[in-house]
């Protein structure tokens, strides 16, 4: 059995992605918000860790301050805290597609400090990988979540929405997180680092004009090339 710390996660993926985590045969240990580094400390002096999951994020009325102490300055103390003590671990960060996409309810903030996340997850890959340690990071799409579920029932017809411009045709789930954490921190991925992988079921593959064609019924029946027959 692996020992994974989680760090933040008290809600959303972070938090329903355990159950999975643990029947794949995980013991999940959380570090509290704070002083990270000293509670690495705590943790490993009671049992080795051998793998860390990030997805603290910041919830505060200091959107560009707070941002920037929970999801850059604590990532690169645990980043840093787990390359001058540990070899062969494998360290996992959620980021958001606000990090490629502008997501008009979240702050500027968030989106920079998401995307700087994937610059840290490739220098950090570099920089600690003659230790043994690797680094990746998950960017899920639209993902239900248990206390989503009542709200799409609610509303089924955004739930079809989702499903028909998605290429696998369903939602992700925090379980389907969970098995890609499983896979990272795992064996399986033993040269894999550096990469941010994308988990939306392949909706991000579909250009913003065949998204378009899919959501408009008047759109959909119309050719694909505007050039005219014969040229």
């Amino acid at each position: 059995m692996s020992h994974l710390v989680i760090a933040g996660g008290s809600t959303g993926i972070g938090r329903d992605i355990v159950p999975t985590l643990q029947v794949r045969g995980h013991a999940i240990t959380r570090l509290s918000r704070g002083r990270y580094a000293e509670g690495l400390d705590a943790i490993h002096r009671h049992q080795p860790i051998d793998g860390l999951l990030l997805c603290q994020r910041y919830r505060g009325p200091d959107e560009w301050e707070g941002e920037i102490a929970t999801s850059l300055t604590a990532t690169k103390e645990m980043l840093e805290w787990v390359g001058s003590r540990l070899m062969d671990v494998s360290i996992v960060l959620i980021v958001s597609v606000a990090a490629v996409s502008v997501e008009e309810e979240q702050p500027v903030s968030y989106h920079m400090a998401k995307a700087a996340m994937m610059e840290m997850v490739r220098y950090y890959a570099v920089t600690l990988g003659s230790s043994g340690v690797r680094v990746n990071a998950i960017l899920p799409g639209l993902t239900i979540k248990p206390e989503a579920r009542e709200f799409y029932d609610a509303h089924p017809q955004l739930e079809a929405l989702y499903r028909d411009i998605t290429p696998l045709g369903r939602l992700g789930t925090a379980a389907d997180v969970g098995y890609l954490v499983d896979f990272l921190v795992g064996p399986s991925s033993a040269y894999l680092t550096g990469q941010t992988i994308v988990l939306d079921g392949g909706i991000s593959l579909r250009s913003s004009w065949a998204l378009a064609r899919r959501v408009s019924p008047t759109l959909r029946d119309l050719p694909v090339t505007q050039r005219k027959a014969g040229r």
